[in-house]
């Protein structure tokens, strides 16, 4: 985590010395104006507004980059407990280690998956110490019937907010300008849902994992498989 922290107090320095001498710029070009030098006030207003906007553009970048967590190895980000509530329709307990936070959404279907955003660092940046870093984004629910799957209701839940700048997006829509930055989807393929079953969802470099967490679990894989 520490040089997660040192970034973010890079940012934040870097953020707040665009502030500083935006609003110093935006001063004295209100005081040339006051002076009617229009030419010099003109320069030093653009100038002002360009430090701000730079300055506001790299706090939300250090807004959005809070929303990802730090990713060495293979560890368990989630476990989830379905509850059985009417035909084809669950309850999803999500329970977040880290965090210490429940969540309870409902599912329709018969198998459900997750999906996270991950940032993977390359080159240099590899070399330099940096980890990779991830965020569970959703999980949905899927029919097997493919009639069901194209009539009946979907669900699809949001598990994580994008606030800031949105990095994973920039990453992947100007990768010739961010070659050190790998952003893609990873994503735990349909696994059965059933009444009291319990699985652990564990994120490694390569993406998602789910793995059974009880008896109940077990035997919808087998009977899935």
């Amino acid at each position: 985590m520490e040089w997660f922290t040192e970034i973010s107090a890079v940012l934040g320095l870097i953020t707040g010395l665009f502030l500083l001498f935006g609003l110093v710029l935006m001063v004295t070009a209100m005081a040339r104006l006051r002076h009617r030098r229009l030419f010099s006030a003109g320069g030093r207003g653009l100038g002002s507004i360009t430090l701000l906007a730079l300055g506001l553009a790299v706090a939300a970048l250090g807004l959005n980059m809070h929303t990802y967590q730090r990713l060495t190895h293979e560890r368990e980000v989630a476990e989830i407990e379905f509850s059985q509530i009417a035909p084809q329709t669950y309850r999803a307990r999500i329970h977040y280690p880290d965090s210490g936070r429940y969540e309870e959404l409902k599912l329709q279907g018969d198998a459900w998956q997750i999906d996270a955003r991950m940032l993977k660092w390359q080159g240099p940046a590899i070399l330099a110490g940096l980890d990779s870093r991830y965020r569970l984004e959703r999980i949905s629910g899927r029919y097997d019937d493919i009639e069901a799957e194209r009539g009946r209701p979907r669900s699809v839940h949001q598990l994580s907010r994008n606030p800031g700048l949105d990095l994973w997006s920039l990453s992947r829509r100007y990768q010739e300008w961010l070659p050190w930055l790998d952003a893609h989807y990873g994503s735990a393929t349909y696994v059965p849902m059933r009444d009291g079953a319990i699985y652990r969802i564990s994120v490694s470099q390569t993406g998602l994992i789910a793995r059974a967490g009880n008896a109940s679990a077990d035997q919808a894989l087998d009977s899935w498989y």
